[in-house]
């Protein structure tokens, strides 16, 4: 069976969602207890340090009905990591992807992203995990993601090489600003325990600290890339 395919069955089978004029039907109470103790298990110990056994006592049901649902750790576990990304990235595309004026796009990118990453910061520790067993499962489900859409390609590279071509912004390499507004977001939450062990008046998640780097974020990244006629 291939990502699409265990995609369409996730979302069926985890969480109650109307997408594209489709209702699903709703989810058992047994499953919305497997997910939710699965997902706490996971970002405690990881894939390799959780249990079906330990999952299933967290979720008050026996194993034979774990199995029943998710078939194997590894099933779970992908349904559980898809569902994460397809929510957070999800929600996050569509809040920026139709934006007009890329100034106005930098800041919904800039706020959603951040905002997202406060208060989702466990997505964090699913990805750097994936990412070290080779991040085949974060790719594929981006990819699915864009699918659904309708998006051919990476809808952020379609918005950067539209705003060049509009003459909104100047000729910059596409990928690398995105990697430099990606990076420039992301950070600051990938390495908090540091940052604010270091800079010890810093909270990260703090109100006025996100303000304030949303801020400088896209003033460096505006001052950057906005034409010379501005």
């Amino acid at each position: 069976m291939d990502l699409k395919e265990e995609h369409s069955k996730l979302i069926v089978s985890v969480k109650p969602f109307c997408r594209r004029n489709v209702v699903v039907e709703q989810p058992t109470k047994s499953e919305l207890k497997i997910f939710q103790a699965a997902k706490e298990i996971f970002l405690e110990k990881g894939k390799e340090g959780a249990s079906m056994r330990e999952i299933a006592k967290r979720a008050d049901i026996n194993a034979s009905m774990l199995y029943y649902y998710f078939r194997s750790k590894d099933k779970l576990y992908e349904r559980v990591f898809i569902e994460e990304l397809h929510t957070f990235f999800g929600d996050f595309i569509d809040s920026f992807v139709e934006t007009v004026d890329f100034q106005a796009f930098l800041h919904r990118f800039i706020d959603t992203y951040t905002d997202k990453l406060a208060k989702h910061p466990h997505i964090i520790r699913f990805i750097l995990w994936e990412l070290d067993r080779g991040a085949g499962l974060v790719t594929q489900t981006l990819h699915a993601i864009f699918d659904e859409r309708g998006f051919s390609r990476n809808p952020l590279l379609q918005r950067v090489e539209q705003a060049i071509s509009d003459g909104h912004i100047r000729r910059v390499d596409p990928l690398n600003l995105i990697l430099t507004l990606i990076g420039a977001c992301l950070y600051p939450f990938i390495a908090r325990p540091i940052v604010e062990r270091i800079f010890t008046e810093t909270d990260i998640l703090d109100q006025d600290f996100s303000r304030r780097r949303k801020t400088e974020i896209f003033d460096v990244i505006w001052n950057g890339v906005k034409p010379d006629s501005i």
